[in-house]
């Protein structure tokens, strides 16, 4: 059974069990929704350096994320997200002083992971939120130099917090917000606009 499989099924049993404790005195609702995201690689520079990159070493990149959501009634929501990033470019020419070692690899995130989000009315259509969960998350390198895919290559699961302003239709809701995800090395700060349909 892979990683990606078992850290799905916790992920959704946990937010299975906080569906079951919630009051949801009114009939939950579902919604499914896209967003694209600006992803802000917080500390790279200095990873990047500790490992010998100095050249090139993106800290922003473009996301999109897909989301499913469930209302559990007194403002109270539980969603489930996958996240993907936009390969971030690292390049060093002589990496570590060789000089046929011209280093040329492109750095990724992937996230998959649940929050609970309580919102507040601002108006009858717009509502500022806050959430905080938890995802999984896998950091992957393709290079032209096997040596350096071993210093990138990780995962693990940590804690999520978030907050922002959402504005709603009677089918639609339209939102902007931000996360500050952590992970081992790099924290994801995501800066994000979507767009979700209620069922």
């Amino acid at each position: 059974m892979s990683r990606l499989y078992r850290s799905a099924c916790r992920l959704g049993a946990a937010a299975a069990l906080l569906a079951a404790g919630a009051q949801a005195e009114e009939d939950y609702r579902l919604h499914a929704g896209l967003e694209a995201s600006l992803l802000s690689l917080h500390n790279l520079k200095e990873t990047c350096a500790a490992a010998g990159i100095t050249a090139t070493c993106d800290e922003d990149v473009w996301a999109v994320s897909a989301q499913a959501e469930a209302e559990l009634g007194n403002d109270v929501a539980v969603e489930l997200f996958y996240l993907l990033s936009k390969d971030a470019e690292l390049r060093q020419p002589r990496w570590r002083g060789q000089a046929s070692d011209n280093l040329v690899a492109e750095l990724g995130y992937e996230s998959l992971g649940f929050a609970v989000t309580r919102r507040m009315a601002l108006s009858p259509s717009l509502f500022a939120f806050g959430r905080i969960g938890g995802h999984w998350w896998k950091q992957k390198l393709d290079s032209n130099l096997p040596a350096a895919e071993a210093l990138f290559r990780k995962d693990g699961t940590d804690m999520l917090f978030g907050a922002g302003i959402e504005h709603t239709r009677p089918s639609l809701a339209f939102e902007a917000g931000y996360d500050y995800m952590v992970t081992e090395d790099v924290k994801l700060g995501v800066a994000y606009v979507g767009l979700s349909y209620g069922f």
